[in-house]
C-alpha cells in the first residue's frame, strides 16, 4: 500500500514535466533553460553520498538521489539504487553466481538521513545546479524508473552499481549535445587499487577479494571507470561542470552540505590475527615438519591432506567463480592453476599403490605452485602478499613428498 502511495505521487509530480500532453523538452523556454532562475519547476534535486562504514558491506559507501518536489505537499524522498531482497528465493547462491538483482527503491529523505547519520556515517549533499528542464527531465527518468516493471536491474559491483546508476541518470536527463563533465587527471589507478583503499582496515576482506577477483581488475582505468565507487564519485562531481553545445559551462554542484554523524562509527573488533600473521605461521610450521621429516625419512601425512585439503577447499569457490559465476573479473584469475579442485585428486592417490600416477599429479601441482610464485613478480595479475607464505608452503611440501615417496 505504501508503495502504490508514493507512486501516485511520483506519477503526479510527472505531470508536471509535460504542458498539456507535450514532452518534457517542450515545458521551459530557451530564455530560462540554462540560468534556472526563476525556473518555477519547484524540484529540488541533489547528490547524497554516505561515507564507507566497518561492516563488509558498507565499506565502500552509498550513493543515492534525493527528490523534493514543492508542487507536491509531502513529496520528499532519497531514491536508492542499492536495494535488495535478502529473503528472495535461493539469494546466497545467486549472489554468489552473480545474478543479484537490485532494484530503485524510495524513502522518506529523514528516514534516510537519520539512518545514517545516526549510524556513524558523514553525508555529503550536492544540491544539483540544473535548469527547470533537466530538474523536470531527471525527475521523470526517476518516475519511469521506478515502476514495478523497470526498477530492476542485474547488479555488477565494479560496472553497475547505485554510483554508476546515479551517474548515468544524470547524464541522460541532459538535452542532447549537453554533456556533464568530469576533471581528468593522469592518476594511474586500478580497481584493485581502489578497492585496497577501503579494505585496508578490513584484512580478512580484502584477503578473500584479491583471491577472487582476476587481471581485469589490475589494468589502468579511464576516468570514467573509476567512478564505481560513492566517495571518488563525489569527488568529481563536486568539481564537475556542465557544457553546453553554444558553448556555455557552469558548474554541476550549486551547494554542498555535510551532514556530520550524531555519534561515532562503530568498530568491529574482527579475527584476532592478520592474514599475514596466520599465513606467516603456517609457513613456520610447514618448515618445522618438513625438517623433522627430511631427518626422519618421512611425510607428515596429515599435515599435507590439512594444507593442500585446505588449497582445495579455496579452489572449489574460485573454480565455481572462473566457470559459473556472471561477477566480472572473476573469470580473468590466474588463481585457477593454483587453487582449483584438482588438488583433490593428488590428495586421493597419496591413500593408492600407484606411484607412478601420485607421482604425475605431484608434478603438474608443483608446476602450478612455481607458476603461481612466478605470478608475483610478473606483470600478469597481482596476488595479495598474504598468500605468498601458503605457496611457500606448498612448495616446500611438495618437494619433501617427491623426495621421500
Amino acid at each position: 500500500m505504501k508503495y502504490w502511495l508514493l507512486t501516485l505521487m511520483m506519477w503526479a509530480g510527472s505531470l508536471c514535466a509535460w504542458s498539456q500532453g507535450e514532452p518534457a523538452d517542450s515545458v521551459v523556454s530557451d530564455s530560462t533553460a540554462k540560468d534556472g532562475g526563476g525556473d518555477g519547476s519547484g524540484i529540488y534535486i541533489s547528490m547524497l553520498t554516505c561515507s564507507p562504514g566497518t561492516e563488509p558491506y558498507t565499506l565502500f559507501g552509498h550513493t543515492a538521489i534525493h527528490m523534493r518536489n514543492k508542487q507536491l505537499k509531502g513529496f520528499d524522498f532519497v531514491f536508492n539504487y542499492g536495494l535488495f531482497d535478502y529473503n528472495s528465493k535461493n539469494f546466497v547462491y545467486r549472489f554468489v553466481k552473480g545474478e543479484t538483482d537490485y532494484e530503485l527503491g524510495a524513502e522518506p529523505t529523514d528516514f534516510f538521513m537519520s539512518r545514517y547519520v545516526d549510524e556513524g556515517h558523514t553525508v555529503w549533499e550536492q544540491e544539483l545546479n540544473l535548469t527547470a528542464e533537466e530538474k523536470q527531465m531527471l525527475f521523470a527518468l526517476i518516475v519511469w524508473n521506478s515502476r514495478p516493471e523497470n526498477k530492476m536491474y542485474r547488479y555488477n559491483f565494479l560496472y553497475d552499481n547505485c554510483t554508476t546508476r546515479a551517474r548515468d541518470a544524470l547524464q541522460r536527463a541532459m538535452q542532447e549535445g549537453v554533456r556533464v563533465a568530469y576533471p581528468q587527471n593522469n592518476e594511474q589507478v586500478t580497481q584493485r587499487d581502489i578497492i585496497h583503499r577501503y579494505t585496508a582496515q578490513s584484512p580478512w576482506v580484502e584477503l578473500g577479494i584479491d583471491l577472487v577477483l582476476g587481471c581485469e581488475v589490475d589494468r589502468p582505468l579511464s576516468q570514467r571507470d573509476k567512478m564505481f565507487v560513492p566517495e571518488r564519485f563525489h569527488n568529481l562531481v563536486k568539481d564537475a561542470t556542465i557544457e553546453y553545445p553554444d558553448g556555455e559551462v557552469k558548474p554541476l554542484v550549486k551547494k554542498e552540505t555535510v551532514y556530520d554523524p550524531t555519534v561515532p562509527l562503530p568498530q568491529t573488533s574482527g579475527l584476532p590475527a592478520t592474514p599475514m600473521q596466520v599465513m606467516w605461521s603456517v609457513l613456520a610450521l610447514s618448515a618445522v615438519l618438513s625438517i623433522v621429516d627430511w631427518r626422519r625419512k618421512t611425510v607428515s601425512l596429515w599435515w599435507d591432506v590439512l594444507l593442500v585439503g585446505t588449497q582445495g577447499v579455496a579452489g572449489l569457490l574460485v573454480a565455481f567463480l572462473f566457470f559459473g559465476s556472471e561477477h566480472p573479473a572473476v573469470g580473468t584469475n590466474w588463481l585457477i592453476v593454483l587453487l582449483n579442485p584438482l588438488v583433490f585428486v593428488l590428495i586421493v592417490s597419496w591413500f593408492m599403490k600407484r606411484k607412478r600416477l601420485m607421482k604425475w599429479l605431484e608434478y603438474v601441482n608443483l608446476a602450478g605452485i612455481v607458476f603461481t610464485l612466478l605470478l608475483f613478480v610478473l606483470p600478469l595479475q597481482q596476488l595479495p602478499l598474504a598468500l605468498l607464505p601458503v605457496v611457500l608452503s606448498l612448495l616446500v611440501r611438495s618437494v619433501v613428498r617427491l623426495t621421500r615417496k
